[in-house]
């Protein structure tokens, strides 16, 4: 008698357009984490690929841009957890982000933010806690801000989500962060402009599978330009995907060193502040919120 218990079936998901790209982004993500020396060790992805139904090898043999953007994405929130232990983290577009596991302190509090869609899928895999929480909206619905406490340190995260929206719409949305988070921070990618123009051309291919639209793309040397978008936005740090990587680049890696072609070809990962008033800082570098908490400005 076969007493060996068959393996449960796997989950189809069913998602179309935009939504479908975080089914690459795991996959990436997960095809990392598997080699000998990964930048990213993702073994929550690893476990969601075998449990997923669905044709990965559209994707080819996976990227190291998401992973490289889950490394320094995690590196500046969990710096800002050291200050700030018990922030609140709020993943728009999460998809099925692993980030709040990988870099959970035991006490921040993590808000999850996707379309309903997504936030259904998601609920297959993830579960609610006291400190964490998903919400079925999009990021430019502004009805889910009022569920972010802003007596609490809070960092945005938008991984592979703003290049989506039109350009207006971003340009709102980070203005609305900066003024209702003040003291916030936020990361995000960006794709250069001209790849942005090859999506909207349907032009842009990875493997078997075509990315949706992207109206939205800004060139590395433009990146200072976020900050004429409000007078309270400031850029603290951005990077291309080579720098620290360079190796595992190969030839690409050493061509983005030469300015005209990065800013051809390289996307942006970028960190911003949302400055308090004037009126709220106690000096230079330090300012209190209402929490109590001391701010330290380390840009």
């Amino acid at each position: 008698m076969n007493t060996e218990m068959s393996a449960p079936p796997k989950a189809t998901v069913d998602l179309k357009g935009v939504p479908e790209t975080l089914l690459m982004t795991l996959y990436n993500r997960s095809v990392e984490s598997q080699r000998g020396d990964p930048i990213l060790r993702d073994e929550k992805a690893e476990r969601l690929i075998e449990r997923i139904d669905y044709d990965f090898t559209r994707f080819g043999e996976g990227r190291i841009t998401h992973p490289i953007r889950a490394t320094v994405f995690d590196g500046w929130v969990g710096d800002f957890l050291v200050h700030h232990p018990n922030a609140t983290v709020v993943n728009l577009g999460v998809g099925l982000s692993t980030q709040s596991e990988r870099i959970d302190n035991g006490r921040a509090r993590f808000v999850d933010l996707d379309l309903p869609e997504v936030i259904a899928v998601r609920r297959r895999f993830f579960e609610d806690t006291d400190r964490h929480r998903m919400i079925a909206a999009s990021a430019l619905d502004e009805a889910w801000m009022d569920a972010i406490d802003p007596e609490r340190p809070a960092f945005f995260v938008a991984a592979g989500l703003l290049m989506f929206f039109e350009p207006d719409d971003v340009r709102t949305l980070l203005g609305t962060l900066v003024e209702r988070f003040p003291g916030a921070e936020m990361a995000f990618d960006v794709i250069p402009t001209r790849f942005s123009q090859r999506s909207l051309d349907g032009k842009a291919q990875i493997a078997d599978f075509t990315l949706p639209p992207m109206p939205w793309g800004i060139d590395y040397h433009r990146v200072s330009e976020l900050e004429t978008w409000h007078p309270r936005l400031s850029v603290v740090d951005k990077r291309d995907y080579t720098q620290g990587f360079r190796r595992r680049w190969g030839l690409i890696g050493w061509l983005a060193l030469i300015p005209p072609l990065r800013n051809l070809f390289m996307g942006t990962l970028i960190h911003v502040r949302f400055r308090a008033p004037d009126g709220q800082r106690r000096d230079r570098g330090v300012s209190l919120r209402a929490d109590g908490l001391v701010r330290h400005d380390h840009s």
